[in-house]
């Protein structure tokens, strides 16, 4: 074979390749698939189609099944399946960014297409979604801005999230998703507001795997990196906290700050550390034996205890009290925060 008939082959190949993306973007997977075919007739081994065609299977197979769906189900189920794609597409080896964008795009677009059609959900939520817990308008506007910051559109992304935050201002889920979209824009401080407040609120409701900001990984990566496995999104704050990412803090309200003084006092009971008899019995253990999701629930509200004392400049031995506690829990913790 000449030169200029490889070239004229690879060229082809490139654009069958090109013309399938295309049609994944639109969710036309059995035309993509006829295109994919014919570039591995013409080249076996080039490099990322097969790999897309196993992809492009997955989701024809899936869009199919759609159709059986009433509308209102169908946002829920794409969804759905893109988390599940995420983990499919982690097994498959040399699969096209391109790809995986395109298809992106294609689920999050007719997401925000069915979630529009339909009102409101009702309570129940899908299968993988941990988005469960408020009126379900706030939900549904949620999962359109979601869908939104997953298509790169921002600007509609933080205007629903805003207008769910009217509705349901201290829902954890909530407030993350509209801190990953600052972060993603650029807007440091309104990310790290929103993200310090969603990982108070609940932590244990934040899907820190749809989060993309890269302060949230770094965190994560930290957490991880420290030896901790389980329990991560209740381990962020805490290294938020010690590594400077939550550094914007604010005084609590009244009612907020004995709502923290008792959820604190709950906290060091299941961790036996009243009575007050029982004082360091947690003492030097394991960080993820000593109470699980627990111990960095009650160091995340300790750190806000102590920053809450400073904005309204509270005696110096409160602080030192909320201290010594935490040295009491994890002195390693407390020489990272103190130091």
């Amino acid at each position: 074979m000449t030169d200029r008939q490889l070239t004229f082959e690879t060229n082809d190949i490139a654009h069958l390749v090109n013309g399938a993306y295309a049609k994944l973007r639109v969710g036309a997977f059995g035309n993509a698939a006829r295109l994919l075919e014919r570039a591995l007739e013409l080249d076996v081994e080039y490099e990322g189609v097969t790999a897309t065609l196993k992809s492009v299977r997955f989701w024809g197979e899936r869009r199919r099944r759609l159709e059986d769906l009433e509308e209102c189900d169908r946002a829920a189920y794409l969804l759905d399946q893109w988390a599940a794609f995420r983990g499919f597409a982690a097994r498959i080896e040399d699969l096209p960014e391109r790809c995986c964008q395109d298809i992106k795009y294609y689920v999050h677009a007719r997401a925000v297409e069915y979630l529009r059609k339909c009102g409101p959900p009702d309570n129940r939520a899908a299968a993988n979604d941990r988005y469960q817990r408020p009126r379900p308008e706030t939900r549904r506007l949620l999962l359109i801005g979601h869908a939104y910051k997953a298509m790169g559109d921002f600007v509609n992304a933080v205007s629903h999230l805003e207008r769910a935050r009217k509705l349901d201002r201290d829902w954890a889920p909530l407030l993350a998703e509209l801190a990953d979209c600052y972060s993603l824009v650029g807007e440091d401080r309104a990310a790290q507001v929103f993200f310090r407040e969603a990982f108070y609120r609940g932590a244990a409701e934040v899907p820190v795997e749809r989060l993309d900001s890269a302060l949230i990984k770094r965190l994560a990566a930290a957490v991880r990196t420290a030896g901790v496995t389980d329990a991560i999104g209740e381990w962020i704050p805490v290294y938020g906290t010690l590594l400077g990412a939550f550094s914007v803090t604010r005084e609590l309200g009244p009612l907020e700050y004995g709502q923290l003084l008792q959820s604190i006092f709950e906290l060091e009971q299941r961790l036996g550390l009243r009575p007050p008899a029982a004082v360091g019995r947690t003492a030097g253990a394991d960080r993820e034996a000593a109470g699980g999701a627990l111990l960095p629930r009650l160091l995340n509200r300790y750190f806000w205890l102590i920053e809450h004392y400073r904005c309204t400049r509270e005696q110096p031995t409160k602080i030192a009290d909320v201290l010594r506690r935490i040295k009491i829990l994890d002195a390693d913790i407390h020489q990272q925060y103190v130091a």
